[in-house]
């Protein structure tokens, strides 16, 4: 189905919906609703226990010369962090061959709003999730993100290699590729450990 929203009976039929719905989710780019005066307080007036989720690569707020932007995946995987600690040291940083950045969305925007219907069925008040797809990318850089804040160290992409210990790495065998992660101790005899570890 598909509702005309720049017409009145478009509008008429949305708030319909909502007042049925518990959760009601859309990703057209920011202010674009609003400006056919399509708000969240519209929404939650209608229907006070609603669950809004707004999905958008860069957010409702901010930046205005970010917010009204198209995004799809790769910005996505770029303007969250991930293309730069991922790919070879020796070449440019690179996207992640599937569609990271929209199912790191899809899963966050799950996680994000079962908690709110949680909320609304202790509370009773509907709630508004901001869903920016370059915040749910963020989110899984692991220690990158305090290094940079705290330490203004920034990490790049190395590889499979972990830069905090190895092995770690993908190895070239006689019958193909490995993946080695054990601890080194597990490969050494235990009366070499010490001087090995020195060396």
């Amino acid at each position: 189905m598909g509702l005309d929203l720049k017409q009145a009976r478009g509008v008429e039929l949305l708030m319909a919906l909502w007042k049925i719905s518990d959760v009601w989710m859309e990703s057209s780019a920011p202010g674009t609703l609003e400006r056919n005066g399509i708000t969240n307080e519209l929404a939650l007036a209608v229907n006070p226990r609603l669950v809004i989720v707004r999905v958008s690569t860069y957010g409702q707020f901010g930046l205005e010369d970010y917010i009204g932007r198209p995004g799809y995946d790769a910005l996505a995987q770029a303007f969250g962090g991930m293309m730069n600690i991922t790919g070879d040291p020796a070449g440019p940083p690179q996207r992640a061959k599937v569609y990271t950045g929209d199912y790191l969305t899809a899963l966050t925007g799950w996680a994000a709003t079962m908690m709110a219907l949680w909320e609304v069925n202790k509370t009773g008040r509907g709630q508004v999730i901001d869903l920016a797809q370059y915040e749910a990318v963020a989110q899984t850089q692991g220690n990158c993100l305090p290094l940079y804040t705290g330490e203004g160290v920034a990490y790049r992409h190395t590889g499979n290699k972990a830069p905090g210990f190895q092995p770690y790495d993908t190895f070239k065998c006689l019958d193909g590729w490995v993946f080695h992660r054990r601890s080194w101790q597990r490969h050494v005899p235990a009366g070499a450990q010490t001087a090995w570890a020195r060396s």
